[in-house]
């Protein structure tokens, strides 16, 4: 039993020492993270949302007046500010001091209540994607109000009790709404909040692939078919070289994110140890895929082929480089089959005050991938197979 362990330490030790010794893989796989990632992060949450000035005049003296403003004003978009008249707000757009005006007419509220078409006065600047923006988040208050006293007036409620029912609905719309956005955060922000993520899982990937020119020296060597003559177990060779690769790929994820969060604690808005966690989760599914690949290309060209046909298009099919929710939905749901997809999930969960107990499903998913694609390597790597072709 002692070793097998001592056996798989000793080539462990070795896979650490053959990664660290070469000044290319420690360019490559170290420092070009390392600035990229902290680059990224910098840059990523450097943005800020700028908020659309809005200016508006009330002269509806009603509830659902009252209603409107308060669903646009919480709008993550828009900047309202009130004005007394017409003519004051006409002179604030004029001096460039908005990007729209609207005005909410007198009978607003009656004319809602009595089943008319809710009628509000919107004047824009120019026609910009600002002002789109604007009149589509009205429109869309407006339509939600109509549905709204429509559904009230057809329960037959009227007087205090109608207004009460409307003030209940709006609240659970607005619930509704928040979750809506925090579910498509990944779209609003994913393409620079989690794009550096989405960079350091490449690496990542790219570092368990030297696992595979490796095993292709190895095997060009014959050096795994000499250790096999040798009183060293099968297990040990496997589990050696899986524990060396494990090691250089924790050393790189704390590096990178030790720097970054040390480097740009104002910036680096990931909570540390659940995002490590689901990194660590992710480089055991990478350690897994890179032996698949290894067991079944046996060439010294591994390491091309692999990025070409591999890495490079499962992390855009991840989700590494774009929001998913671009991608046609066919796309959407192949990404599931691919690990990539399940750690950019969870950093956006993370990016919403997620806890680590909220990602176990990520975990699961992630362990998952790892146990059936080392099962499925282990099982088909032959140490005995010295083709270089």
């Amino acid at each position: 039993m002692n070793n097998w362990i001592t056996n798989s330490g000793f080539i462990a030790r070795n896979v650490v020492i053959r990664m660290f010794s070469k000044k290319s893989s420690l360019f490559v796989f170290f420092m070009i993270p390392v600035l990229l990632i902290c680059l990224l992060i910098a840059l990523a949450n450097k943005e800020e949302t700028v908020r659309l000035p809005v200016i508006y005049v009330s002269e509806d003296r009603g509830e659902l007046g009252s209603e409107l403003i308060s669903a646009l004003e919480k709008n993550p978009n828009l900047l309202l500010v009130q004005t007394q008249s017409v003519k004051e707000a006409a002179k604030e757009l004029q001096d460039g001091r908005a990007e729209a005006v609207f005005l909410i007419p007198h009978g607003f509220t009656d004319a809602l209540w009595s089943g008319s078409a809710p009628q509000v006065m919107l004047q824009e600047k120019q026609l910009t994607e600002q002002s789109f923006i604007i009149r589509t988040a009205l429109e869309k208050e407006l339509r939600t109000m109509e549905v709204v006293v429509s559904a009230i007036n057809n329960s037959g409620k009227s007087g205090n009790e109608r207004s009460l029912a409307y003030a209940s609905a709006a609240e659970q719309i607005a619930e509704k709404q928040i979750r809506g956005r925090i579910e498509a955060v990944t779209v609003e922000a994913g393409q620079w909040k989690t794009l550096p993520i989405g960079i350091l899982m490449l690496f990542i990937m790219a570092l368990a692939n030297m696992t595979v020119s490796i095993y292709m020296e190895d095997r060009g060597a014959r050096t795994m078919e000499r250790i096999f003559t040798a009183p060293v177990r099968g297990i040990s060779i496997a589990l050696g070289n899986f524990l060396g690769i494990l090691a250089v790929g924790t050393v790189q994820i704390l590096l990178v994110l030790c720097i970054a969060k040390l480097g740009f604690s104002e910036s680096f808005l990931y909570p540390f140890w659940p995002l490590f966690l689901l990194l660590e989760f992710f480089l055991l599914a990478s350690i897994g895929l890179s032996t698949s690949v290894a067991s079944l290309i046996r060439s010294k060209r591994t390491s091309a082929i692999m990025n070409s046909v591999v890495i490079t298009p499962t992390c855009m099919l991840g989700g590494c480089f774009w929001p998913l929710e671009i991608m046609p939905e066919m796309m959407q749901k192949i990404a599931n089959f691919v690990p990539q997809k399940w750690v950019i999930d969870g950093v956006g969960m993370l990016l919403l005050d997620g806890k680590v107990l909220d990602l176990g499903y990520h975990f699961a998913i992630l362990l998952l991938f790892a146990v059936v694609l080392l099962g499925f390597g282990s099982a088909v790597l032959r140490p005995s197979d010295s083709s270089t072709a």
